[in-house]
């Protein structure tokens, strides 16, 4: 098992611009992939509480006075 580690290592060594490659762009789909987990979970938590949370909707309005002014 030590050995086959070893090899691994040798391996990874020896093509250090392709393993750099791999691992970064293994980081940046975990990352990313977190981060939309997140969104969603944190859009999915409005109004989770409420008995009938299935029957909730969330209202978002914009209100401008006559001038344009917001």
């Amino acid at each position: 098992m030590i050995q086959n580690i070893k090899i691994i290592f040798r391996h990874l060594s020896r093509q250090k611009l392709n393993t750099s490659l791999h691992i970064i762009g293994l980081t940046l789909g975990l990352s990313v992939c977190l981060i939309i987990a997140l969104f969603i979970r944190y859009e999915i938590s409005f109004d989770a509480y409420h008995e009938n949370a299935s029957r909730t909707y969330r209202v978002i309005s914009k209100w401008t006075e006559g001038n344009g002014d917001s």
